[in-house]
């Protein structure tokens, strides 16, 4: 049987937008749509300007690549990681709790930047629908294989260290690879691959971690595509391979969940809206408190406690003590302030 890497490598190079059923088609097309509303949202937020405003000093006479509601452009790297910074700018964007990844802020930028760097009219509708649902469909199985949880655990941002994988597929089905160039893709892509929790403390760099990892994506794609090769069996090396290294283990992953369902069972249907503008952990306690309020007329004055039960990775990730306000990235971040918020 072909490696775990290899049959992702296969799937990518062989999909077809006819395998794919008309409600994940309209569902991933709500999600696309989703995306850009987050990223005009943050288009002009404080870290974006300040972002774009380094990347129009690196390229003053722009490039290929629209940079989405700016009026600017720049290279087709650049403007992925700019595109992809908006979008997850304010907190607002897509979440598979169970893949642990946000989707379409890696591979929405992936994708179009890839199609104006060929030229928008050499890629097809089509084609760029089938390489978004794809990356759709790869990205939360790199999560299930690791366990965000356990990733969070440790330090990892999930989201930020599965973010190049589809990244490189979004992006390689635009350009065209076949399957023994994903399959370098995937091992360019990997090695790529970063994203620390403490960045959720405060800082503007929390912001940029998944379009990093969707740069490092479409960097691979490229690459990948005119020879240059990258680790074989990405996910399988048992010694500086990818589940290996960030799991620090030899066996605390699952290999088996890089395929299970792989063009049968469809992850985009599993890729949540979010209704608040807070971490994705928060959205049900936030949620809960909403309803009491409007059911209840609870007032913030009358509440002495409230206690929420989560998981050990939720309280590592969104329950840290003391909490100390340092930004707006803390306060989106933290379970407790944002339940009191919601309250008052």
């Amino acid at each position: 049987m072909n490696s775990y890497t290899r049959q992702v490598a296969d799937f990518a190079a062989s999909m077809r937008l006819t395998d794919v059923p008309q409600v994940v088609i309209a569902r991933a097309k709500k999600i696309i749509l989703d995306g850009f509303g987050c990223a005009m949202y943050g288009s002009d937020v404080k870290w974006t300007q300040i972002l774009a405003g380094v990347i129009r000093r690196l390229e003053p006479n722009g490039g290929q690549a629209t940079v989405w509601g700016r009026g600017e452009t720049a290279s087709a790297v650049n403007a992925v990681l700019l595109n992809g910074t908006m979008v997850q700018s304010y907190e607002l964007d897509d979440g598979n709790p169970a893949g642990s990844i946000h989707s379409a802020c890696v591979v929405l930028p992936t994708a179009l930047a890839a199609a104006e760097y060929l030229g928008t009219s050499k890629v097809s509708g089509e084609r760029l629908l089938r390489a978004i649902i794809a990356g759709f469909e790869v990205g939360p199985r790199v999560g299930l294989c690791m366990s965000g949880e356990k990733m969070v655990r440790i330090g990892w941002h999930a989201p930020g260290i599965v973010a190049s994988f589809p990244g490189a597929i979004a992006s390689g089905i635009v350009l065209g690879l076949a399957s023994d160039q994903f399959f370098h893709a995937l091992g360019i892509a990997g090695t790529q691959a970063s994203g620390l929790m403490a960045a959720q403390f405060g800082s503007m760099v929390k912001r940029m971690q998944c379009a990093k990892g969707a740069q490092s994506g479409l960097y691979a794609s490229l690459l990948a595509a005119d020879g240059f090769t990258g680790i074989e069996n990405i996910f399988e090396e048992k010694y500086g391979g990818f589940c290996s290294t960030f799991s620090h283990s030899a066996d605390q992953f699952d290999l088996p969940a890089l395929v299970d369902g792989l063009g049968s069972r469809w992850e985009t249907m599993r890729i949540g809206i979010k209704v608040y503008a807070c971490a994705g952990g928060n959205q049900s306690a936030v949620g809960a408190v909403e309803e009491l309020v409007r059911e209840t007329g609870l007032k913030a004055a009358e509440v002495e406690e409230i206690i929420v039960k989560v998981t050990q990775g939720v309280v590592s990730h969104h329950g840290w003590s003391p909490y100390v306000p340092n930004g707006l990235t803390a306060a989106q971040m933290h379970l407790g302030f944002c339940v009191a918020m919601q309250l008052i």
